[in-house]
């Protein structure tokens, strides 16, 4: 497989709605943030390798912070959990994000890995800073489940725990909210967000693959822009969001991805990536 993809934006300042006048806004500003979209495939010392190699390709492109996909070193199944989870911070994929993000010098939001912790596994999000520290970590809230009769049978919480905690991290004066895919269907975890003056938020969205390819990943795209931004819009218009997907398959089904980055509005700030070829 091959054929990954980098968006790059400049962060920019956009107009805060009057309800949020008279509280700290923290502008994307002063720095350029990557999303990088990989194809995902069955072996895992691959996976974490093109990861790496993306980060330092973004990095000289200008990079400051860069954004990975969720389950990058993974394929994307409950069947497959087990088996590429590791413990955080110790396992290898850790150690390779730490070490990719101090040889660039920048911030990796590691997307998300299977996270093992004891008897139980996670889908977990790690942050590294430009010294290799980790600086934060989110385990995902909201698992996935989907029983739609002769077309997808897809249960998270089967081998999944969810986390409970809202997580967040600093950088270069940005106060910045996590979650991962399902935890953007939930506006109210946007809302805590904001009340905890964390207007910008990193988030990792997987499409739900039912029956066909692009024809779902782009309704689901559009779901996340019109109808979830109508609800950012309204309640929470200072947030913006980047959306960095893998592309490879869920249950066996093809799961191509666009990723992308919306403004506050919600407007592209770059045009969607492409999906990888997987072959």
């Amino acid at each position: 497989m091959n054929t990954n993809g980098i968006d790059l934006c400049e962060s920019t300042t956009d107009a805060v709605h009057p309800r949020f006048a008279k509280k700290p806004v923290y502008a994307l500003g002063g720095f350029k943030i990557a999303i990088v979209q990989l194809a995902v495939g069955p072996d895992k010392t691959k996976n974490i390798a093109n990861a790496v190699k993306e980060i330092h390709k973004a990095k000289d492109k200008g990079a400051q912070l860069i954004a990975l996909p969720e389950c990058f070193n993974s394929p994307y199944g409950t069947q497959y959990f087990n088996e590429y989870a590791e413990e955080v911070p110790s396992g290898a994929t850790c150690r390779a994000l730490s070490q990719a993000a101090a040889e660039a010098g920048v911030c990796v939001v590691g997307g998300t890995l299977p996270e093992r912790c004891g008897t139980k596994l996670y889908n977990t999000c790690t942050v590294w800073d430009s010294a290799g520290k980790l600086l934060a970590k989110h385990r995902k809230v909201h698992l996935f489940d989907i029983d739609i009769p002769n077309k997808i049978t897809f249960k998270e919480s089967e081998v999944l725990s969810a986390g409970d905690q809202i997580t967040t991290f600093e950088f270069q004066g940005v106060k910045i909210g996590l979650g991962i895919c399902y935890d953007l269907r939930f506006p109210e975890m946007a809302r805590l967000m904001s009340d905890q003056d964390i207007p910008n938020k990193i988030t990792f969205k997987e499409s739900e693959v039912l029956s066909a390819g692009d024809q779902i990943t782009t309704f689901e795209f559009q779901g996340v822009k019109i109808g979830l931004g109508i609800c950012y819009d309204l309640r929470f218009p200072e947030m913006a969001r980047l959306m960095a997907d893998q592309d490879g398959f869920i249950e066996d089904k093809l799961s191509p991805n666009n990723s992308t980055t919306l403004s506050p509005q919600p407007q592209n700030k770059v045009n969607p990536l492409p999906p990888a070829k997987i072959q």
